[in-house]
């Protein structure tokens, strides 16, 4: 089968060449969106015997929704994080998630005086930011969560939990992905050279490689629609 099939592109390279050409750049549109139309997560499975025990939870006890945790930190050496204006600092910077509708509560140590919402060192807090939502709409709701929280001038904050973890790894391994093709690209085209001795021959698996890249792209985004 594949000797008939390189038999035939072979015959009529040049139609083949030049409508996958055309194909690329027609498609190299719907290609792009792609990445923006596709998101993190899906790493749970809603139809588990864990999904059906978090909604029991839920519907039963008020519980088993998702949240994320804010670690709060104090650039001031010797920071006591129990102190009041540790804590003040704290709701100032979370006062603006009382406007999202998805938050429904934020626990941490001024709401009970529990100890264990503050470091072993005493210089850190946290507080649980609780949401209702699953995990996996969380993910989605990372960014707003993020630019609601605007701590005060001398502290800062990290944001954790199932969908900001997502969320970064995603970034993160775009980002990785960008940076080792950016590296392994000029190292395959210098080993292509020195094998076949030619730059068109040399050129022609990465060409090839390329319009590889825009059709599977192009299958992502049609799937996505």
């Amino acid at each position: 089968m594949f000797t008939r099939w390189g038999a035939f592109v072979y015959r009529f390279r040049r139609p083949v060449a030049i409508i996958a050409i055309v194909v690329a750049i027609a498609s190299s549109f719907l290609a792009a969106q792609a990445s923006s139309v596709l998101s993190a997560g899906g790493w749970l499975d809603s139809d588990s015997e864990s999904a059906a025990v978090a909604a029991r939870l839920d519907t039963e006890f008020g519980a088993g929704k998702s949240s994320m945790i804010a670690l709060f930190r104090s650039e001031a050496p010797g920071a006591d994080a129990r102190s009041a204006e540790f804590q003040g600092a704290i709701a100032t910077a979370t006062a603006g998630l009382a406007d999202d509708p998805r938050v429904t509560g934020i626990v941490g140590y001024a709401e009970t005086g529990d100890s264990r919402f503050i470091s072993t060192a005493g210089d850190a807090a946290y507080t649980v930011i609780q949401l209702d939502m699953t995990d996996e709409e969380s993910v989605e709701a990372v960014d707003d969560i993020r630019a609601a929280i605007q701590p005060p001038a001398g502290y800062t904050y990290q944001l954790t939990g199932y969908g900001p973890i997502t969320k970064d790894s995603a970034v993160q391994s775009e980002k990785d992905l960008q940076k080792a093709e950016a590296v392994s690209l000029p190292i395959a085209a210098v080993i292509l050279i020195l094998v076949f001795a030619s730059l068109v021959a040399a050129g022609m698996p990465l060409f090839v490689a390329g319009l590889i890249a825009v059709g599977l792209m192009l299958v992502i985004g049609v799937l996505t629609l």
